[in-house]
């Protein structure tokens, strides 16, 4: 559950910059601002509060589209 401002803004960010084909993008709400606290390589980014199996179906999908 992200907000829209959020979402967006990630969105956003990650045009400017993708470190890999399938990154994590960790922000953070300053004040009225929304900033970049990390980019982290999948592999080792924390899953956290989310469904596992619909991020680990998501990746896969993106590569097998890649391929």
């Amino acid at each position: 559950n992200v907000p829209k401002e959020i979402w967006d803004k990630a969105i956003e960010y990650s045009k400017l910059y993708q470190p890999n084909d399938v990154f994590t993008l960790d922000l953070c709400k300053a004040g009225n601002d929304i900033k970049i606290v990390e980019y982290n390589c999948f592999n080792c980014s924390g899953i956290y509060a989310t469904e596992y199996a619909k991020v680990i179906n998501k990746v896969e999908h993106f590569f097998m589209r890649k391929l």
